[in-house]
């Protein structure tokens, strides 16, 4: 029963809290998307990952989102709307690559890596994301680290070097979740702009994509900084207790 009624408070309270976060935290413009902005509170979806876990995470950015976008429509158009899931997906992530439990069998860092091979191939499918293929190295960059932690848990390094790895574990969700997200937001940029609203040439959209290459690693750095600081903090403090929904180390 305390169990129940502490899932329920989490995910009201986690919930609230993201729906206070997109109304004021102020977003950032999107190169070559007039009127669409990148909300600074994406970078709380590894955050919700780690305390929350790979399904309460992930359900409690939704919700605060959709009450959001319920509370606030003005603030939302169709690019807003075909982002939703962004952010879930990115505290989904996070959570899998730092929880050592097994899900179904398969440890949970596993289904990360598949997402991101899913979100490859999306991105390779479409001619744009051919043409713009450098547009990758981020996220290539993500499972670079995602796979270095991997091979580091299962070979149990954390345990003579416990304080270095925690932080390795802890980057490499800051990491995947962030730009996970953005991998996911940037592969639905080009299926509404290219095939749904087909507004725009692939060679002109790639080329925008490549030219706001620089300004997303920056931004993305920036809120990685913001999810690692966080996220450590909030293992430190709640390791030893129950709050700590997705187990660690």
């Amino acid at each position: 029963m305390y169990r129940k009624s502490y899932i329920v408070a989490s995910l009201a309270a986690f919930a609230s809290l993201y729906m206070v976060a997109l109304k004021f935290i102020k977003g950032i413009p999107v190169y070559g998307i007039p009127g669409a902005k990148i909300k600074l509170a994406v970078a709380l979806s590894p955050v919700y990952g780690l305390v929350l876990g790979p399904l309460l995470g992930p359900l409690s950015i939704l919700i605060g989102t959709l009450i959001a976008m319920f509370m606030f429509p003005s603030s939302y158009n169709l690019f807003s709307i075909a982002t939703i899931f962004c952010a879930p997906l990115g505290a989904l992530v996070s959570s899998l690559i730092l929880d050592k439990r097994k899900i179904f069998r398969l440890p949970a860092w596993a289904y990360s890596l598949f997402i991101y091979i899913l979100l490859f191939i999306a991105w390779f499918m479409t001619d744009v994301g051919r043409k713009a293929y450098i547009f990758t190295a981020p996220y290539a960059l993500a499972v670079m680290i995602m796979i270095i932690n991997i091979i580091a848990r299962e070979r149990q390094w954390h345990v003579r070097h416990k304080r270095a790895f925690t932080l390795l574990y802890i980057l490499a969700s800051s990491v995947s979740g962030i730009f996970a997200d953005h991998f996911l937001g940037s592969i639905e940029a080009i299926v509404i702009f290219r095939y749904v609203l087909a507004r725009a040439n692939p060679s002109d959209l790639a080329k925008i994509y490549l030219a706001a290459m620089p300004l997303a690693v920056t931004e993305r750095s920036f809120m990685i900084l913001i999810a690692f600081i966080l996220e450590l903090n909030l293992y430190l403090a709640l390791r030893r207790t129950k709050y700590l929904l997705t187990e660690v180390i």
